[in-house]
């Protein structure tokens, strides 16, 4: 797999995962007027940030092909 591939299959991962959790933030945990007023979005922007950012980029700059363990 190449620091390419690897990049993508987290990116992709990881916005699946945010997907999931905003839906069940919204319609589960807090429903209608409960998540605005929790402020859920600033929540949703602090954890997207990191995760669908940050956990990529640091996926893309530290993955070594070939290192044992990392393949799929």
């Amino acid at each position: 797999m190449t620091k390419f591939r690897a990049f993508i299959f987290h990116l992709i991962a990881s916005a699946g995962i945010i997907l999931a959790l905003l839906g069940l933030m919204r319609w589960v945990w807090y429903p209608a007027p409960y998540f605005e007023i929790n402020g859920g979005w600033i929540v949703l922007r602090i954890l997207a940030g990191v995760d669908v950012v940050l956990g990529p980029l640091l996926t893309l700059i530290v993955f070594k092909p070939g290192k044992p363990g990392t393949d799929f």
